[in-house]
């Protein structure tokens, strides 16, 4: 499920769902989905969000959240590189404000 719900391939859970209208059910699925580890960065990285504005700040956190599939089961930890991707994409005031973002984020999870 997790590889259809990345690979945005919806056909691929059909077979093992039995119901009528299941294809649009799991695409409800998939875009709640990514629209709360959208939101978790949001939330964990809210000047950077504020800086480049919602339709921005949503493409660069699915342009990260791709590149760097959460590997930690609390979405506490989902934006550890997020700087990066800002970096690459050129936005390098925003990086800069997600680094201070992040370290605030680490040292609130930190022992």
């Amino acid at each position: 499920m997790r590889d259809a719900l990345h690979g945005q391939d919806a056909a691929a859970l059909l077979p093992h769902v039995a119901t009528a209208g299941a294809e649009g059910r799991v695409r409800i699925y998939r875009d709640m989905y990514w629209g709360r580890l959208v939101g978790a960065l949001a939330s964990d990285f809210p000047t950077v969000a504020k800086d480049l504005g919602d339709e921005l700040f949503d493409r660069v956190a699915v342009t990260y959240l791709k590149a760097h599939p959460s590997d930690h089961p609390s979405l506490s930890f989902l934006g550890r590189r997020f700087y990066v991707t800002r970096d690459a994409l050129g936005l390098h005031a925003a990086a800069a404000v997600a680094r201070l973002e992040g370290a605030r984020q680490a040292a609130f999870w930190t022992p």
